[in-house]
């Protein structure tokens, strides 16, 4: 009996030590983080020269050919002295100084030329192959324009404080402020009233005027040689 005691103990025993020595089961292992979530891609911020491409030399209409005194162009918000050679834009505001005049040159050939205390907007000035399209608009002062013949359809507008002028292949000369008259030097411009939307347009031939535009009216008037001449002076530069 005593030796059956002795065994059971020792049995008891070792099964004892057999549990303790056997390895707990390996923990099960921790979820991975979650990925971020992705934030949409943000536009690149401009660059000077994305923001330089629109005002390069390739984008210009004209440019200048001549000065005397100091031009000023405004663009993009500032304003700049002109020089010769300086390309213009679409939408360029050109302005003038006493004892100040300047003459540009569009992309066709054709002319434009301001005199002292003028100011005029480049709106728009497009070529294609068988059309031509823009808009000039004469704030103050005096201006003279030689509109180039060119084949195909062309429908460029002088867009005037008082009177909206079409030219088509054309020489044309204005004065906004002093003389209150606008003529045709050469070929035909048909001119309208923008203070009076009833009144006819007038079809001016070489050599004839409408004035007093202010006060929406057209009269005709034929200026005399010597006074043309007087009226061209304005422009030149030595």
């Amino acid at each position: 009996m005593r030796y059956f005691v002795l065994a059971l103990a020792a049995v008891l025993s070792l099964a004892a030590c057999q549990k303790k020595s056997e390895p707990a089961p390996a923990a099960a292992p921790a979820p991975a983080p979650a990925a971020p979530e992705a934030k949409p891609a943000e536009a690149p911020a401009p660059t000077a020269a994305t923001t330089a491409a629109a005002t390069e030399p390739g984008n210009s209409i004209g440019k200048v050919v001549a000065i005397a005194g100091n031009p000023k162009v405004s663009r993009a918000g500032g304003e700049t002295d002109l020089k010769k050679d300086d390309p213009l834009l679409p939408g360029d505001r050109v302005s003038t100084a006493d004892k100040t005049r300047i003459h540009m040159e569009l992309k066709d050939g054709s002319v434009i030329k301001m005199g002292r205390k003028s100011a005029m907007v480049l709106n728009e000035y497009s070529l294609a192959e068988n059309s031509r399209t823009g808009k000039i608009t004469p704030e103050t002062g005096r201006f003279w324009a030689n509109i180039v013949k060119r084949m195909g359809t062309t429908d460029i507008t002088f867009d005037c404080p008082t009177v909206a002028a079409g030219i088509r292949g054309t020489t044309f000369w204005g004065d906004i402020d002093e003389v209150d008259a606008f003529c045709s030097l050469e070929g035909e411009v048909e001119v309208k009233s923008k203070k009076n939307a009833s009144l006819a347009p007038s079809k001016l031939t070489a050599g004839n005027c409408a004035a007093n535009t202010k006060a929406g009216k057209l009269d005709p008037l034929a200026p005399k040689e010597d006074q043309v001449k007087g009226f061209l002076a304005e422009f030149d530069i030595p």
